[in-house]
């Protein structure tokens, strides 16, 4: 966070608790993908940066791309999110060789 924004400034611009943002940080709050999308704004940096800070630069591409696709599907239609979902099962399925 940068020095001159506290956690209560963070919070309030994303609209969240500084409580929750404080479990959040602890690793002890449960964040939504939109809720790290608002930290991750908020503080100016990848929402992959957030997730784990022993990340090379190929996990934190792969980890933005999930993020990027995750917000592309959730703005489709219910049915169409459930195709993707047993799509990416699937997929996960097929490259674990079950």
């Amino acid at each position: 966070m940068k020095s001159s924004q506290s956690q209560e400034d963070l919070a309030k611009k994303i609209g969240i608790s500084a409580s929750n943002l404080r479990e959040i940080e602890y690793g002890t709050g449960n964040p939504t993908v939109a809720t790290l999308e608002r930290i991750a704004e908020g503080l100016h940096v990848p929402t992959g940066a957030l997730v784990s800070s022993n990340m090379n630069e190929n996990e934190v591409y792969i980890r933005e791309s999930i993020f990027s696709y995750l917000k592309f599907i959730q703005h489709m239609p219910p049915e169409r999110q459930t195709l993707v979902v047993r799509m990416f099962e699937q997929l996960v399925l097929l490259l674990r060789g079950d």
